[in-house]
Formats: C-alpha cells, structure tokens, sequence
C-alpha cells in the first residue's frame, strides 16, 4: 500500500457536535457513518471521500448568520476551520474506495440529480472526479484508517485513536478565533 493515494473523508468539528454530526458524532459512534442526509428516496447511503489533498469544498457548507441576516459561507479552508470549530479527516487507501464517477449508477442516484451534484460541484471549485465512495460504515479502528486534523493552516496527522484529544486541543486553539470571527460578521 506504500505509495498508494489516500483519499479523504473531511468533516467539521463543534459546530457540527450540537447535531450530533462531525467528529463528534463519528467519535461517539467509533465509526464513519454512511450520510443519510440530502439522498433521493431511493439512493444509497455511502461514506464519501474526496482525493482533494487540501479540501473537498462541497464537503461542509458551514455558514453563519450575520446580523443583518445574511448567510455567509466560509471562502477558504482556514475560515471553514474557525466557523465550524475546526476541521478533521479521516483517510482511506484508494483501492479499498469506489470512484463516484464509475459507480454512480450503483447508488441509484437519478440521472438529473447526476447533473444538479456536477454543477454544485462546478460551483464550489470541486469536480466529481474526485470524488470517491465507501459503501458501508467504517468502524474507528480499521487499520487502513489515518486521521488528520487542520491547526495553524496546515494538516497534521496524528492517530486515530488519539482523535478525542485532537478535538479538545484544537477546540481550544479555535474558540478565541471563532468569536472574534463571530464579532466581525455581527458587523455587517
């Protein structure tokens, strides 16, 4: 497996714990869960991953609400990072995933909802190509697994059995930024 691509599975941190979704919810499971949300009746939930090094764009639309009421979604990785109280990734060797792209059709996804994901995809600087599947739950302990956490603009690694604390530390790091962040956008 040396040499071989990793893809990634990017999911944001507390912001996303009050749902029970994010890093939390995936920590206190002990497991990547297929996503339920936003799926046609009859498509198949999977784990998605992307083979974006830096980020998948489409992966977390954390937004905050300004005074005003405007919506305002995070430009860049850095502010996706402080607006959804950090960002974490889990990764996974290329060859135990399956390409969107080849299989799409497996997932039972319509052909117009093909072409609405591509043009989000377009939209947010993303491209469908990179996109890549795990058709089931992938428990916290696969050896294959790797996990990486964003802190100071850049990824680190760390194990995956040390993720809970990733969280604490970077939690920490983040909250002061987040609500300077917060103070900022109340502005407008």
């Amino acid at each position: 497996m040396s040499g071989e691509p990793i893809h990634w599975h990017y999911t944001p941190g507390i912001v996303a714990a009050t749902q029970g979704k994010g890093i939390k919810g995936i920590l206190d499971t002990r497991a990547i869960r297929p996503s339920t949300e936003d799926i046609g009746r009859k498509e198949r939930p999977v784990v998605w991953f992307s083979a974006n090094q830096v980020f998948e764009p489409t992966a977390a639309e954390i937004t905050i609400q300004t005074a005003s009421g405007t919506m305002v979604r995070a430009a860049n990785v850095e502010d996706q990072a402080v607006q959804a109280g950090g960002l974490y990734r889990f990764g996974m060797p290329q060859s135990r995933l399956r390409s969107y792209l080849l299989n799409a059709r497996e997932l039972c996804i319509s052909l117009d909802r093909r072409k609405r994901l591509a043009r989000i995809a377009k939209r947010f600087g993303s491209g469908v190509g990179d996109w890549w599947f795990h058709p089931e739950a992938i428990q916290l302990d696969d050896p294959d697994l790797s996990f990486g956490f964003w802190l100071d603009g850049q990824w680190h690694s760390a194990p995956v059995s040390d993720a809970g604390a990733v969280l604490v530390r970077c939690t920490e790091g983040l909250l002061p930024l987040y609500e300077k962040r917060l103070r900022l956008i109340s502005r407008f």
